[in-house]
């Protein structure tokens, strides 16, 4: 039958260069760059959160999720991937 869907070709796959970000590895997505920052036991110090929160303001779109996971995720991450990295290490987060 030839409008049978079961007999058309299956699409190409999509490349993801990663599905998971981290600190190290940030993906790049249409807003910009993500990056998980994975917290110990979940706990984060208030001399933590605010470096993290001054990285997002720096470095990216201001904005800070926090996961399922119970980690933390800043999106819109501009060019300079090394200073946020480096922001976060100094803060002993990573």
């Amino acid at each position: 039958m030839p409008g049978d869907p079961l007999n058309q070709p299956l699409p190409a796959p999509a490349l993801r260069p990663s599905a998971c970000p981290g600190l190290w590895r940030i993906v790049q997505a249409l807003d910009g760059g993500i990056s998980r920052i994975k917290l110990d036991a979940g706990t984060l110090s208030a001399a933590q959160a605010e470096a993290v929160a001054e990285a997002a303001q720096r470095f990216a779109g201001g904005v800070i999720e926090v996961t399922n996971r119970s980690n933390l995720q800043i999106r819109g991450i501009g060019s300079d991937h090394a200073g946020l990295i480096a922001c976060l290490l100094d803060a002993g987060l990573g």
